[in-house]
């Protein structure tokens, strides 16, 4: 029998889906990047702003690509002029799973598109779009307690809802999945950062 453990406490889900640009004519979510930054940031400052205004806040801040998202270089550089701390990197998927195992959150890029149904099940339409990748970026962690070689950790969609109209707050997902995630899209383990916890309150 597999045991998963509860959630952990004091979760919350910021959405992309407040802020809508049009890009090229098209109106678009944008802000995943944001908003998955927002719930690593309230790892690392708990007292920080989790609220659709802070996701615009952020989102004004810094360059972004032509269709109106960020590159890993563009969030991490917009985190630091708005908060004064700058999220670290890492080398390799492994050493994100250490830096998860040390107490870190970690937003990380991937396809959508190499999700299956149920945590896709936001946008399945974004998803399933071809060609891919179809990139976004998620919140990942905490880390399961007493973790095994396949551990558990907290999966935050910028793309689900927002908590405070949901009972949405996350849900476990294999970190095997956060790897498939991460390495099919075509961004490699540059595109994590990690978040410490509690420590970023100056």
């Amino acid at each position: 029998m597999i045991v998963v453990p509860p959630a952990p406490a004091g979760m919350y889900n910021v959405t992309e889906q407040g802020l809508i640009e049009r890009i090229l004519g098209v109106p678009k979510y944008v802000a995943c990047s944001e908003a998955a930054s927002l719930d690593a940031l309230h790892w690392a400052n708990p007292n920080s702003s989790q609220s659709n205004a802070e996701v615009r806040r952020l989102y004004n801040v810094g360059q972004h690509t032509a269709d109106g998202g960020r590159t890993t270089a563009q969030i991490r550089a917009a985190i630091s002029i708005r908060y004064g701390h700058t999220p670290g990197i890492v080398a390799s998927m492994a050493d994100a799973l250490e830096a998860l195992r040390a107490g870190n959150v970690l937003t990380v890029a991937g396809d959508y598109g190499n999700l299956g149904t149920h945590f896709a099940r936001w946008d399945l339409p974004f998803a399933r779009r071809k060609p891919g990748p179809n990139l976004h970026r998620v919140c990942i962690g905490p880390i399961e307690p007493n973790p095994g070689t396949d551990p558990r950790v907290w999966w935050r969609d910028p793309l689900g809802p927002p908590s405070n109209a949901s009972s949405y707050t996350g849900e476990w997902a294999l970190w095997s999945m956060v790897v498939a995630f991460n390495t099919s899209s075509e961004t490699g383990a540059r595109d994590v950062l990690t978040f410490p916890k509690g420590i970023w309150t100056a």
